[in-house]
């Protein structure tokens, strides 16, 4: 049954049903025969595109890095190729794309894309030891949404070869990456 319906819309039927199947054995022929009923409905093309949760991610940005556009043909795998694309940001910790139950006065599918920001800062500290190399302490400070585009600007500091059997002097790393 999701087969079928999955079929149907991935052909642009958006709103395929499919009824469950009507099973009749026959036992002298040792045969069943299984009926769906389906309802393809129009095939439709995506309709407005709303984009709700946005926090400090500028919208157009947003808009512009979505993979979909209003117009285009209804296409599952289209969708979910666009949210995947979306979760890549580090700045999001969740997309969601759902798609209307009706269609619009015009005849498309209105679409929503829903999305939560991560924390716009991030703090990581960290210590190891190893007895050739010694002790090592690192801090970490990244803004995931510097200027409203994703930008990630990340600050980081270690100091190194902290009293080990292999090691003459300590040393230290600093790095800033934008």
């Amino acid at each position: 049954r999701e087969t079928v319906r999955g079929v149907l819309r991935s052909e642009g039927h958006a709103l395929a049903e499919v009824s469950p199947p009507d099973a009749v054995l026959y036992p002298e022929a040792k045969v069943v025969d299984v009926t769906y009923t389906a309802k393809p409905g129009p095939v439709v093309d995506i309709g407005a595109i709303q984009i709700a949760g946005l926090e400090r991610l500028d919208p157009e940005f947003v808009r512009q890095r979505l993979l979909l556009r209003s117009g285009e043909r209804f296409d599952p795998a289209r969708i979910e190729a666009a949210r995947r694309d979306l979760a890549g940001l580090p700045v999001l910790s969740s997309v969601r794309i759902t798609e209307a139950q009706t269609l619009a006065p015009d005849g498309t599918l209105p679409v929503e894309v829903q999305v939560t920001e991560r924390k716009r800062r991030l703090i990581e500290f960290g210590a190891a030891w190893s007895t050739d190399e010694g002790g090592r302490l690192s801090a970490l400070w990244t803004h995931r949404n510097l200027f409203g585009h994703a930008e990630q600007l990340t600050l980081s500091a270690a100091v190194t070869n902290l009293g080990g059997t292999a090691v003459e002097s300590p040393g230290y790393n600093v790095d800033a990456r934008l």
